[in-house]
């Protein structure tokens, strides 16, 4: 478990990955703050390795913008779960870039919360 985690000036907030050889399963993460400058995403989260049902609660991705998304998502064993998140881009809207993308790999994947 992982609990009270604040990054701040990063090319990555979070990387979550598995290659061939090994998994990353059932991870939980709680109140994670994420914000200022982002470079590529906030989140991602990839394969090819199995890399699923990683948890997040409660927690705060911010940056005005990142040049990927705030959460990535990719892999055809790799999802994530991320209840009651608040995610802000303020300057992404005015680039037509998403705050989300979730490859066509992945699977069942649920985020619920609040965009601005």
């Amino acid at each position: 478990n992982y609990q009270n985690i604040k990054i701040r000036h990063a090319d990555v907030g979070i990387l979550i990955e598995a290659d061939d050889t090994s998994i990353t399963n059932s991870n939980l993460f709680s109140d994670v703050t994420i914000w200022g400058t982002i470079t590529k995403a906030g989140l991602i989260a990839r394969g090819p390795g199995a890399n699923n049902m990683n948890n997040f609660y409660g927690s705060v991705i911010e940056p005005g913008d990142t040049n990927l998304a705030h959460i990535y998502v990719e892999g055809s064993k790799t999802n994530v779960r991320i209840h009651d998140i608040r995610l802000e881009g303020s300057d992404m809207f005015d680039l037509k870039k998403p705050l989300v993308i979730i490859d066509d790999s992945s699977y069942g994947n649920v985020i619920t919360g609040m965009l601005g």
